[in-house]
C-alpha cells in the first residue's frame, strides 16, 4: 500500500475509517495502457458515481501526490472558549462559514479539482461527496455543509438540470437558471437551450482536459440523461432541433488569446465540425452563446 499515491493512501485511509470494505478508483480499476478499456468504462463513469455510497473528493490536490490532508493552522479552526456561564455551559467562538445561499459550493468550486474537465460529470453525479480541500466540506442532495458549521439546505424549488429527479447540479454557478418544470415538463427550448448553455457549457468548455479528444465523452453522461428526457438528439455537443440557434455563439471580450477555427488541430479519434463549442475550449476561454438571448423587436 505504501507504494500507491498519498491521495489513494488517504482515501483507503477515509473509507476504513467510515467503515466501508471496498473502494473504486479510476487510476486502479482503469487500466491506464489500454484503450480498449479506457473506452469502455468511459461511458460507464455517470453509472459509477451515481450509484457509489459517497465520493470522497481530493478537492485540493493538484495531483495524486498531494494527498487529502492539506497543511493549515489548527488553531484557526479550533472553537475557542471566552468564558464559562455555568459548570455545564460556556460561551465559544469560532469560524463559520457565509450565510448566503451556496456560498459553500462556491468555495468548493474554486478548489483546484474543479478546473478539470471530467470532474463536471463526476461532481453532478455523486449523490454524496466528501471534500478534502482548504477544509472538509460535506455535499449531497439534501444540503450542504463544512466543518465549521454553515449547513446549507437545498432549495426544493430549484432543482437545475435534475429531470424527474434522476441527478442533481452542484456548482455554484449553476444555481441560477430553470427549474425542473423549465427543463423537463412543457418547458419550453429557449429554456432548455439556456441551461444547456449557462449549466454545462459555459462552466465545462473552461476546464482542462489532458486530452482533447475526451472533451465529449467527459460530458457523455450528462448528454445522455438530458437526451433522455428531452427526446432530443446531440451531435457533437448541438441539440438536433435547433442546430442553427446554436451556431449563433461567441467568444466573450475578455476571451484571451483569441481562437482561430481554421488552425484547431485535427483528431484521429472521430471526426467533428469546427463549429461545435465543445472544440474551442480551453481554461482560457469564455464562450457565450447568442442564441440564449432575449430576440430583438425591430421595425424596417
Amino acid at each position: 500500500m505504501h507504494r500507491l499515491p498519498q491521495t489513494i493512501q488517504d482515501a483507503i485511509q477515509v473509507s476504513h475509517f467510515l467503515g466501508l470494505q471496498f473502494i473504486w478508483v479510476d487510476a486502479l480499476c482503469i487500466i491506464q495502457d489500454s484503450p480498449e478499456d479506457w473506452k469502455a468504462e468511459a461511458m460507464r463513469m455517470a453509472d459509477v458515481y451515481e450509484n457509489s455510497l459517497i465520493t470522497i473528493a481530493a478537492s485540493g490536490a493538484s495531483s495524486c501526490r498531494e494527498g487529502l490532508f492539506s497543511a493549515r493552522d489548527a488553531l484557526m479552526e479550533t472553537p475557542c472558549q471566552l468564558f464559562r456561564i455555568s459548570p455545564e455551559l460556556s460561551m465559544f467562538a469560532m469560524l463559520e462559514e457565509s450565510e448566503f445561499p451556496g456560498s459553500i459550493q462556491m468555495k468548493v468550486g474554486q478548489e483546484a479539482l474543479y478546473k478539470r474537465g471530467w470532474v463536471m460529470q463526476e461532481r453532478i453525479f455523486a449523490r454524496r461527496t466528501l471534500h478534502f480541500g482548504q477544509g472538509v466540506h460535506w455535499e449531497c442532495r439534501s444540503g450542504d455543509c463544512s466543518e465549521t458549521g454553515g449547513w446549507q439546505y437545498s432549495d426544493p424549488q430549484i432543482t437545475y438540470l435534475r429531470p424527474k429527479e434522476i441527478f442533481n447540479v452542484r456548482f455554484a454557478p449553476l444555481r441560477k437558471v430553470s427549474s425542473q418544470n423549465d427543463l423537463v415538463d412543457g418547458g419550453s427550448a429557449i429554456d432548455f437551450l439556456r441551461a444547456w448553455d449557462e449549466l454545462i457549457m459555459r462552466p465545462y468548455t473552461s476546464s482542462a482536459l489532458t486530452k482533447k479528444e475526451d472533451r465529449l465523452v467527459a460530458i457523455s453522461g450528462i448528454i445522455q440523461r438530458m437526451a433522455s428526457q428531452k427526446g432530443w438528439r446531440n451531435l457533437f455537443g448541438l441539440w438536433e432541433p435547433h442546430f442553427v440557434d446554436q451556431l449563433l455563439w461567441h467568444l466573450s471580450p475578455a476571451a484571451q488569446p483569441p481562437i482561430n477555427v481554421l488552425n484547431i488541430p485535427k483528431q484521429h479519434c472521430y471526426a467533428r465540425p469546427n463549429t461545435s463549442r465543445p472544440t474551442m475550449s480551453s481554461p482560457e476561454t469564455s464562450i457565450e452563446d447568442a442564441a440564449t438571448n432575449p430576440p430583438v423587436s425591430y421595425k424596417t
